[in-house]
């Protein structure tokens, strides 16, 4: 049977993108998301996904691939895409000769009447099951908002959770059973207008204190220097953001804001946390938990999930954010057409790395020669030893391999590397690396078997896309104490080896030397630019940042070392 082919776009305001699903006997067997900031360099970009969508139709003419009009779905955040495209229509003077002359019609509600269009919180419920772990499980998702009343069809699955809600009202918190990726929506609660939601908590916070609604995770960082009352307080007096705001804060000032941040999630943490409970008490046969939306990228709640044992499995997929609405939307799509068959994936099988293959750099050596010719460029034969050694010495490593990760985290294909136990290793990543307020943690990559020896969790835990901050085992917090963060918790990617071999094999190596199975991991790029995706990329980051060493594919390249063209082998 041939492959059918599926797309997914996510036309919101932000974290755009556009998904190519390949599904072969009801199976997926790839998936290539292309996302807006990645093209446009600029941070969870929301324009309307025009870029991405010209890259998928020059991919697609390459291949020779025909996408049916019904084929395509959907998802414009808390609006319905036709609304969306009228906005970005009245911003841009090009937009309908562009849509025509790349012949573009078929991606869009205006002009392809066939389009599949999905609900916000169907789509990430959706996105689950491209890599779920359980065939049987409750899906919890959470964020600022998703659609409104209005936007739900009179066929519409959910359409029983709307009848005492006004029309205004917007998505909040959703629930769904999963049986063999047959959905049942259960619950849904609804945010009314000048209500707040569980991400708007966060959003409103992030807002008072960084003057951006999307610092959610700055927020996340402060809380662990803060206590709460459990009252909820307004926060007052930041009219300033940002590091040079935070690095001239007296103690006493930053105590409060940090008391704030722990106030906001507990507020935060309290509403859902009740709401898994009762789902819980009433669903005693669903023993796993899928956990997505923006709200699941709070490592905090998610560990504290895993803890109180709610539920016996926990799990995050890779992008719950909006970076995954087009994968959902695909999925939807397809199993519309009746194209797709659920199946589970184990852990061992997770993969991250669904950007296209545009972003792979393993067959790209002419232009990482020509990109950095002016440095000295090596191919040790047996580079991860070499890489082993430079971190085993404190080094600072870049980490480029393979294609780019999909979602909010690094996962070992575009990644900062440095060993934990390293004296001042954390001040200096911020301050020369990642040019970040000091007070923000880092996470670790640890090989998998070791982790129930560092960590608070059982034999059976994982978190392969760093979704989840348990508490560090005491006995190690010394060792660890750069990257503990002060409430005793790191943010933790278990990799097994089947996931990424290479970066396995890696940290494999950098244990055998310093005794410790793991790795900092944090995002290759400097604050407030999305991940590097290409060698340009690659090139302006090195430019940028006082890393001792860039190992691209098998090139190393070591800071400062200049004007030798010759290769040692």
């Amino acid at each position: 049977m041939d492959i059918e082919y599926f797309v997914g776009i996510n036309s919101g305001f932000h974290d755009s993108s556009v998904t190519l699903l390949g599904i072969e006997n009801g199976r997926i067997i790839n998936i290539n998301t292309w996302a807006t900031e990645r093209i446009t360099k600029r941070k969870r970009d929301g324009n309307f996904p025009f870029l991405a969508l010209k890259q998928l139709q020059s991919w697609l003419v390459k291949k020779s691939i025909d996408i049916d009009p019904k084929c395509v779905g959907v998802n414009s955040f808390n609006d319905m895409p036709i609304n969306q495209e009228l906005h970005f229509q009245n911003h841009s003077k090009n937009y309908e000769q562009a849509i025509e002359a790349f012949g573009l019609q078929k991606f869009t509600q205006r002009y392809n009447p066939k389009i599949h269009i999905e609900t916000h919180h169907l789509a990430h419920a959706y996105s689950c099951m491209a890599q779920s772990p359980f065939s049987k499980a409750v899906i919890l998702v959470a964020d600022g908002m998703g659609n409104s009343v209005s936007h739900f069809s009179d066929e519409h699955p959910e359409k029983e959770f709307l009848k005492q809600e006004k029309a205004e009202a917007h998505e909040s918190i959703s629930f769904y059973l999963m049986d063999e990726g047959k959905l049942t929506p259960i619950s849904k609660a609804w945010r009314a207008e000048g209500g707040e939601s569980p991400g708007e908590i966060y959003e409103k916070a992030a807002a008072k204190i960084f003057n951006n609604w999307q610092e959610a995770g700055k927020v996340m960082g402060l809380v662990a220097y803060g206590s709460h009352s459990e009252q909820y307080k307004d926060f007052e007096g930041v009219e300033k953001s940002g590091k040079k705001f935070f690095d001239n804060l007296s103690d006493e000032k930053f105590r409060n804001i940090a008391n704030y941040a722990a106030a906001v999630q507990f507020k935060f943490e309290s509403q859902l946390l009740e709401s898994l409970s009762e789902v819980r008490k009433e669903f005693p046969d669903y023993n796993n938990l899928i956990f997505t939306g923006g709200c699941a990228l709070n490592c905090l709640l998610n560990a504290k999930i895993a803890e109180m044992k709610l539920f016996e499995n926990v799990h995050v997929p890779s992008f719950p954010n909006d970076e995954g609405i087009s994968l959902g939307v695909a999925i939807s799509a397809a199993k519309k057409q009746n194209a797709f068959r659920f199946q589970t994936t184990p852990y061992r099988l997770h993969k991250f790395a669904f950007s296209p293959e545009s972003s792979n750099i393993t067959n790209q050596q002419s232009k990482i020669e020509s990109l950095f010719s002016e440095h000295k460029i090596q191919r040790p034969k047996a580079i991860l030893d070499v890489v082993a050694e430079l971190l085993n010495e404190g080094k600072v490593v870049a980490w480029m391999q393979g294609k780019t990760e999909i979602g909010p985290r690094a996962l070992g294909n575009r990644s900062i590397l440095a060993l934990p136990n390293v004296e001042g290793i954390k001040d200096r990543l911020n301050r020369e690396v990642k040019f970040r307020e000091s007070f923000r943690p880092y996470g670790v990559t640890v090989l998998s078997e070791y982790v129930p020896k560092y960590f608070e969790v059982n034999k059976d835990f994982h978190s392969p896309f760093m979704m989840f901050a348990p508490k560090v085992r005491t006995q190690f917090s010394s060792a660890l104490k750069e990257v503990v963060h002060p409430d005793g918790t790191l943010r933790l990617q278990t990799l097994i080896r089947e996931q990424n071999p290479l970066y396995y094999d890696l940290i494999k190596k950098v244990h055998s030397k310093s005794g410790l199975p793991m790795l900092i991991n944090t995002s290759l790029n400097v604050m407030g630019q999305p991940l590097a995706d290409t060698v340009e990329d690659a090139r302006v980051f090195f430019d940028q940042a006082k890393v001792d060493a860039l190992v691209i594919g098998d090139y190393l390249i070591l800071n400062g070392e200049k004007n030798n063209p010759s290769f040692k082998s």
